[in-house]
This record gives structure tokens, C-alpha cells and sequence, in this order.
């Protein structure tokens, strides 16, 4: 994982401690000992401090300095699901939805709970889901539609918050359907992108597409019909490369253009004919060292394209028609860039993330399922992915072996499409290779 929690840090040095007393120096050996004491003394005033905020709002809920403040003090680190499961457990998620619950007509306690609240659910489905049981959800849209028009624009930055809910929580995603969140969220991003509200403003908007992100999926018709596929090539075109702008765009897209979406073939079609091809092949220019966007737009491209895809999801069939507009458009030299060229890439954002970054957001992998698909019955573009050496990059890689078992596969697809053979992608060197991939995880 990208990190490692607390408690996890602290049974460490505890069987560190245990396993190495015997050989440790004195100075070392005090070193370990005042590590864990700040790590367990850390954790317990954590902890202390959910229980005695919590206990204190529930006692007063109806001062609303009480609970504004309270709300204030509950935020956690949503880098470590052992601070969101404390909060939880101290019953931080129930106190903070009802504050909300208790206090509709004020827009500080419904923004600070609705923050407070992002932080403990964030990519935690059991907190997500009970904070949707408990209204949570409910009450933040109710704020967020009384006051999006405000010209002191503090609700309309509250769409990261938002997205918490959707994330691992299909049934936060319904609520919002329900409750019509998903236009909420798109029209904030029309009144700020050459809207009432301004030409441009960056931070509502990118909060919105925060929300857009995770929030599409159940909701593609939705997103269509107010006009977000035009919206996102716009916004692409215009805005794709300030930060987060263009991955989120295509994290939304994504749902759009797959197979559990209805109208999946439609939609894609309608993308492409927006000038979706050359929305990408923009982003991909403008951000040579953003690797969450240069990820997204080889997925993006792939889910444009078919039939293969690197993320689990089943794509849409093969359409020759994106291959010719994205080949067009440049995409296959700007891949082969990516996965050649000597520029570091970074991520952007990802640091309060719960996950293994490196691996959600692996550009290889993705890149390679996107040539895969560029070169699927096309003799020029095989010959020209040959020509840039990409077949010695990829088994360079699987000697390396990359602990992303859908990573050596993607790479063995793109050596089978370019007819590229090598005992290191026949079928028990991929499997043994997968297998070694599973367990080092």
C-alpha cells in the first residue's frame, strides 16, 4: 500500500522489538521503544479526542457553535482507514449527520459536517454507507441546492465532499439520482465555465468533476441529457491542463463509454463526433509529467476504440472509426512518448488517498492495452509501435517482473498483437509471473 497506518506501524516495532532485542544496541533499542510510545500515545489522544467531541455534540444538539465546532475538530487523515474506522467507531459518522440533521438552515455547520464527514468516508465503503443511511448525503445536497448560486462561494467547493459519498458506495450514487445531485453538480460546473457565476473558476469546477468522477456511474443518461459530453470536451480543450481537470473529466467518461452503460455505443459515438479525439490527444500534450492524466487518457482512448481493456471492465466492440480518428489525432505517437520518452512523471492530489496509487494509476499497463488496441488490425500503426522499440521496453518489463499481474498481461496482449514472441508471455510464464505478482502484493 502507498502507506501504512498507525496501528499497523505500531505492531511493527512491537515484533520488531521482540525479534531483535537480542542483538540491538542500547541507543537503538531506545530509539524503537520512544518511537512506539509517540505512536501509541498519538493514537490514543486521536481516539480520546473523537470520543469527548462526539459525547459533547451529542449532549448539546442544539447549540449550534457546539456542533459547528465539533464538526471542525472531527476531520481525520483519510490517508489511514485506521483514523476513519476510530472516528467511526466513536460514532463520529451518526453525531455529524445529525448535526446536520438538526441544524439545515445553517451553511457553516452544513459545509464544516459535510468536509468533516469526506474525510472519514472517503474510499471506505462501510463508513460511506452508513453516513448515506444516516441522511448524510441527503442533507449536504439539500445545502448544496439552496445555496450554489451564493456569491460568496463556499457550498459550490463542497463537490469533492460530494464524490466521498459515491466512492466504493453504489447506493450513495442512487441517492443522488434520486434527490437530482448529479444535475446539481453539473450545472455549478456550467455556472462557473463561461456562466452566471464567472468565465472561470477553477476550484468550483474542479470540485465538481471530483463529484462527476465517481458520481457518473448510475447516473450516465443523466449526465448525458444535461450535456456533459460536449461539456467535458469543452473543458478538456480549453482547461485540461490545470491540475485534476482532465483525469476527472475522464474518470467520469469512462463510465459513458462502457458496456453497463445502456447506451454505452451511443454516447461513445456522440464523444467522438465532439471531438473527443482531439480533447485527449490536447491532454496528453499539455501534461507530459501528469501521470493520473496521462493514465486516464490511454484508458480513456481504449474505451474509445475496444475491444481490449486493462481494468477488469468488459469494453465496448471494436470500432475502426475511433482507431482511424485517434490515429489522426496523434494518439499513437504521443503513447509511444509516454512509454518511451525520459520524463519523470508525477501524480498530483493522490496523497490522501487510501490505495496503492502507483498501481490504480499505472501507466504502462494502461498504455499498453491502448496501443494494443491501435494497432488491432492496423499494419501501420504495428509497424510504426515496432519501429519506436516499444516490444523491447514491455519485455524489459516482464524481466523486471512488475508487481501487476494485469500489467504483464496487458504487456503480453501488445507482444501477441505485434506478433512479438517470447517465452516470457506463454502461458505458464504468464501465469507463474501473475501468480509471483499476487503473492508479493
Amino acid at each position: 500500500m502507498a502507506y501504512v497506518s498507525g496501528f499497523t506501524r505500531i505492531l511493527c516495532l512491537v515484533l520488531m522489538k521482540s525479534v531483535f532485542a537480542s542483538v540491538c544496541g542500547g541507543s537503538e533499542c531506545e530509539e524503537d521503544a520512544n518511537s512506539l510510545k509517540l505512536l501509541q500515545h498519538s493514537s490514543i489522544v486521536v481516539a480520546n479526542t473523537f470520543w469527548a467531541t462526539a459525547r459533547k455534540m451529542r449532549e448539546n444538539p442544539l447549540d449550534v457553535v457546539i456542533q459547528l465546532a465539533g464538526c471542525a475538530k472531527l476531520a481525520v487523515d483519510s490517508s489511514k482507514k485506521s483514523e476513519q474506522d476510530a472516528a467511526a467507531r466513536a460514532g463520529v459518522i451518526d453525531v455529524i449527520a445529525a448535526a446536520q440533521a438538526n441544524h439545515p438552515d445553517s451553511r457553516e455547520v452544513q459545509e464544516a459536517c459535510t468536509q468533516a464527514m469526506a474525510s472519514i468516508i472517503l474510499f471506505n465503503r462501510e463508513n460511506g454507507l452508513r453516513a448515506g443511511r444516516l441522511g448524510g448525503l441527503n442533507h449536504t445536497l439539500a445545502a448544496y441546492k439552496r445555496w450554489m448560486d451564493d456569491p460568496v462561494p463556499t457550498v459550490t467547493l463542497l463537490g469533492g465532499s460530494i464524490g466521498a459519498y459515491f466512492d466504493f458506495v453504489d447506493e450513495n450514487r442512487l441517492i443522488a439520482r434520486e434527490l437530482g445531485g448529479i444535475q446539481m453538480i453539473l450545472q455549478n460546473i456550467k455556472n462557473n465555465f463561461h456562466g452566471k457565476l464567472g468565465e472561470w473558476n477553477y476550484d468550483p469546477v474542479k470540485q465538481s468533476v471530483f463529484a462527476m468522477s465517481s458520481g457518473t456511474k448510475f447516473n450516465e443518461d443523466v449526465c448525458v441529457q444535461m450535456g456533459c459530453v460536449q461539456l467535458y470536451v469543452q473543458l478538456m480543450q480549453e482547461h485540461g491542463h490545470e491540475a485534476k481537470i482532465a483525469e476527472e473529466i475522464m474518470q467520469s467518461l469512462r463510465w459513458i463509454m462502457s458496456t453497463r452503460n445502456p447506451r454505452g455505443q451511443e454516447d461513445r459515438s456522440s464523444f467522438l463526433e465532439a471531438g473527443g479525439p482531439a480533447a485527449v490527444a490536447h491532454v496528453m500534450k499539455v501534461n507530459p509529467h501528469d501521470q493520473g492524466a496521462l493514465d486516464l487518457a490511454c484508458i480513456t482512448a481504449s474505451y474509445m476504440v475496444g475491444p481490449h481493456m486493462s481494468d477488469g471492465n468488459i469494453a465496448l466492440p471494436f470500432d475502426q472509426a475511433a482507431q482511424l480518428e485517434l490515429t489522426e489525432a496523434g494518439l499513437v505517437q504521443l503513447t509511444l512518448d509516454i512509454l518511451t520518452g525520459s520524463k519523470q512523471l508525477q501524480q498530483l492530489e493522490h496523497q490522501m488517498f487510501n490505495f496503492d496509487t502507483d498501481l490504480a494509476y499505472n501507466y504502462r499497463r494502461d498504455c499498453y492495452k491502448l496501443l494494443t488496441n491501435l494497432a488491432h488490425d492496423n499494419s501501420q500503426n504495428k509497424e510504426l509501435i515496432l519501429g519506436a522499440g516499444v516490444d523491447k521496453q514491455v519485455l524489459g518489463r516482464l524481466a523486471e517482473q512488475p508487481t501487476d499481474p494485469l500489467e504483464v498481461v496487458a504487456g503480453c496482449e501488445l507482444l501477441s498483437i505485434l506478433e512479438v514472441h517470447n517465452d516470457a508471455c506463454s502461458i505458464k510464464a504468464v501465469v507463474d509471473t501473475v501468480a509471483s505478482a499476487v503473492q508479493a502484493r
